[in-house]
């Protein structure tokens, strides 16, 4: 019997009980350790469940970025003129064009085993555990693929023990999906790496390599430099700490790190270590110490290219406003605008060149906005407005707003200060071949805010005179109303319905033609041509002119207002009409009579280059090709010797045709000109419309030298003549065929079957009455003078001596006979002139 056996034998029954208890308990607490254990395993795993159960079908986890910058090119030249960055300027690329060295670079010190993982580094896991306990240092250990879904899935700033979950359970989950979709490891790495590289922040609001490479350097990402790459690869860690415009000291040792390892990790050898090290690529960084300095705002032809974009996503497309903003600021967009850069060059130049616009009218519109606090701690935003007539003027304004301020005991939490200057201007400039508009500036001076008021192309103005050509004669010629040789007088006229019109001279002229009535822009010949020809007939092809501004009939307070009047012709109209709109209907003469919607954009393409939009041009016949000419010789005349004088190129002899318009009291100064190449518009006015003082020749003088230096290199030629034309010389007085006897007379054409067929004779009997009065006197004249000589002769005949010898008698008689021989050659001649005069009449009766 063993010893153990005595002991228990020697255990009284309480003793043996109160052990099998004991056992009991023991037993019971490891059951219950192993059950707490269970639950609380169970607890873990539903509560990373539940952490990752949102993100669970991996399948429907978009990678890709979010936000891509998008990019508005010329279409001519395909050459980037500006970009629309939203939430991030990112421009994607693939990562067959990004530098292995590139790639290289980010995986030596980011993640160096990136193509050996399955998502999760567990050696770089522990290394960061064993560091963060022993040496108390957080250091990194997320993966590429961590990264990846950080920036574009979870988007967390900073991680927290539930999002470190959730990025480490869908890094493992990614990687296994891409491998089974895309079967070969390294291809699905080379695609993770791929969104990477384009997802990374890299400071100025730069996402993704290529772009850095562009800001950086000025280069493409395919032509970095190995140490180039390495100094991109140090701004990702701390972007602020390590930019390398900012903070070149620190990024260079980042920079020196990475290519160390990148040597000890094998990508490059010792030569290309130390060629990279020494090489000093901050000197080669463009200066961007004051990129924030000042704004770089859009243009106005941008800032339309956005409008119209977005307008016909939500027509066509059937786009939200909201969703139509989103995709063109952050879809990474390919858009293709019809501006020529040079074109627009000269006109942003000249629209900031003070000498062309009048000193005497100079005025400053202040607008002083503010945010203050007031005494009981709200905030308030206040606007002050004056115009003032320098800027001491307004700097003594903004300083006494503020003693008022002061005074209320108001505290200014911020302040902004916007001058305008005044009078204003736009102009805008069409290839009417096609509709393309080449290039627009919507104010005078520099433009000072993005989406500002464009005058060009959003502002209503009254068009003056210019709108007689399309409200009145080109409908009256097109409808064969009228023709070159209709005679209209011009004289005091009321209209059926009791309006008035008044040239702008004064007084009135009587008989005139249609193209007196262009060339000196006479107001009482445009309003009797409308009436004439129809009003209605002519508000009908004001429509066809492309114009969406017109009222047909409109009543407001108990008002009736509508543009099928009388004085439309004269462009007096309710609303008012955009320049750009302007411009397209003259385009349209030019274009022999085909209308052509304006366009700023031909396409837009998405990230991946497919068509989500094409602009195609609209065409639209309004005028015949024989009308349109006609109305196009007119206009010249008014370059040539009417009211747009001033418009005629200094050194070039290429035609231009064109309008002049000036609306009461000079509130609106306009001009429409176009070549056999362009159609431009320009106004000029106050923004509050107002009397200009200053001569009417400042926005000429500008058309000219911007449209001259426009067509310097342009071949000079004329304009495109249809068939279907007769030109005739015709008597500016009766509109008829004009003859020898008619004094003011003019060439002009005509439509076949239009031209005038009779002879002008109010100006034949009155050259012959005239003839035979000059003859008459003649003849009397010559009488008068032969009997003068006659008797002068017979005087001396009576002085001779009769007592003189025979032979002094004989000689007499042969004196005699010599008179006699005299006065038979006067009456010769008298007879040979009225002989000569009766043929001359003769002939000119024939």
């Amino acid at each position: 019997m063993s010893s153990k056996n005595k002991t228990i034998k020697k255990l009284s029954r309480n003793e043996i009980l109160k052990l099998i208890k004991r056992k009991k308990k023991i037993k019971i607490f490891f059951w219950g350790l192993f059950l707490f254990f269970l639950l609380t395993l169970l607890c873990l795993v539903l509560g990373i469940y539940n952490v990752i159960g949102e993100f669970y079908d991996i399948k429907n986890i978009n990678l890709l970025p979010s936000s891509y910058s998008t990019i508005i090119y010329e279409n001519k030249n395909n050459t980037e003129i500006d970009r629309l960055n939203g939430d991030e300027n990112r421009e994607y690329i693939t990562l067959d064009k990004i530098p292995i060295n590139l790639q290289r670079a980010f995986i030596s010190i980011e993640d160096e085993r990136f193509y050996q993982h399955n998502g999760i580094d567990l050696k770089a896991l522990l290394r960061a555990v064993i560091t963060k306990i022993f040496k108390k240092k957080t250091q990194g250990a997320s993966t590429i693929t961590q990264q990846v879904i950080k920036n574009n899935v979870t988007k967390v700033s900073k991680n927290n023990i539930k999002t470190k979950i959730q990025e480490q359970y869908l890094a493992i989950r990614l990687e296994q999906e891409l491998s089974e979709e895309f079967k070969i490891k390294k291809i699905s790495k080379d695609y993770i790496l791929e969104i990477y590289l384009n997802s990374i922040y890299l400071y100025h609001n730069l996402n993704g390599v290529k772009t850095a490479a562009n800001f950086y350097f000025d280069k493409n990402v395919s032509d970095l430099t190995l140490d180039e790459c390495a100094v991109i690869a140090a701004i990702t860690k701390s972007p602020t700490y390590y930019a390398p415009d900012k903070n070149p000291e620190n990024n260079k040792i980042r920079r020196n790190l990475i290519l160390n390892k990148m040597y000890e990790l094998n990508y490059i050898n010792q030569e290309e270590l130390d060629k990279a090290l020494n090489e000093d690529s901050y000197k080669k960084i463009k200066n961007s110490k004051n990129v924030n300095a000042e704004k770089s705002y859009h243009s106005y032809f941008v800032d339309r290219v956005i409008k119209d974009v977005v307008n016909d996503f939500e027509k066509k497309l059937k786009y939200s406003h909201k969703d139509a903003m989103n995709l063109i600021y952050n879809g990474g967009l390919k858009i293709y605008t019809t501006i020529d850069l040079d074109i627009q060059k000269i006109l942003d130049k000249n629209f900031c060149n003070e000498k062309f616009f009048p000193k005497s009218d100079f005025e400053l519109d202040i607008q002083y906005l503010l945010t203050v606090e007031n005494k009981d701690g709200e905030i308030e935003n206040l606007e002050k407005n004056k115009v003032t007539k320098n800027e001491k003027e307004t700097t003594d304004f903004i300083n006494d707003i503020k003693k008022e301020i002061s005074k209320d005991n108001y505290k200014i939490l911020s302040e902004r200060v916007i001058k305008i200057i005044q009078p204003q201007a736009a102009m805008i400039i069409i290839d009417y071949h096609n509709g393309e508009v080449k290039a627009v500036y919507g104010s005078r001076g520099k433009k000072i805010t993005d989406r500002a008021l464009n005058r060009a192309t959003d502002c209503e103005r009254q068009p003056g005179s210019v709108f007689k050509i399309l409200a009145s004669y080109a409908p009256s010629i097109d409808l064969k109303k009228t023709t070159t040789s209709s005679i209209i007088i011009d004289e005091p006229y009321k209209t059926p319905d009791g309006y008035e019109p008044k040239n702008y001279y004064k007084n009135y002229r009587g008989p005139s033609t249609i193209r007196d009535g262009i060339r000196d822009s006479m107001n009482i010949l445009a309003v009797k041509n409308m009436i004439s020809t129809g009003v209605n007939s002519c508000f009908n092809y004001l429509l066809k002119f492309g114009f969406t501004t017109l009222v047909e009939r409109k009543k407001v307070n108990n008002v009736i207002y509508s543009d099928i009047v009388a004085s439309t012709a004269l462009g007096g109209i309710t609303r008012g009409v955009t320049q750009l709109e302007l411009t397209a209907a003259y385009g349209t003469i030019a274009n022999l009579g085909i209308y052509k919607k304006p366009i700023f954009y031909t396409k837009v393409l998405d990230r991946k280059s497919n068509v989500l939009l094409e602009n195609k041009i609209i065409n639209k016949k309004v005028l015949s090709a024989q009308t349109s000419y006609i109305l196009t010789d007119l206009m010249q005349d008014v370059i040539k010797n009417g009211t747009g004088r001033k418009v005629k190129f200094v050194n070039s002899k290429i035609s231009i045709a064109g309008k002049t318009g000036t609306t009461s009291d000079t509130k609106d100064l306009n001009f429409v000109g176009y070549t056999p190449y362009y159609v431009a518009s320009i106004w000029f006015g106050f923004d509050h419309p107002k009397k200009m003082y200053a001569s009417n020749g400042y926005h000429l003088i500008l058309w000219r030298d911007t449209m001259e230096k426009i067509h310097s290199n342009l071949l000079i030629k004329d304009f495109e003549k249809p068939n279907g034309l007769k030109q005739i010389k015709i008597c500016k007085e009766t509109g008829k065929i004009a003859s020898d006897y008619c004094d003011r007379v003019s060439n002009e054409y005509f439509i076949f079957g239009t031209e005038p067929i009779e002879i002008c004779d109010a100006h034949e009997s009155q050259s012959k009455k005239e003839k035979n009065n000059e003859n008459i006197e003649k003849n009397n004249s010559d009488k008068q003078n032969a009997n003068q000589d006659n008797n002068q002769e017979e005087d001396e005949i009576k002085d001779l001596d009769l007592n003189k010898k025979s032979d002094e008698e004989t000689a007499n008689d042969k004196d005699t006979e010599v008179i006699n021989d005299d006065s038979q050659n006067q009456n010769q001649k008298n007879s040979d002139d009225n002989f000569n005069s009766k043929e001359n009449i003769s002939v000119n009766n024939n």
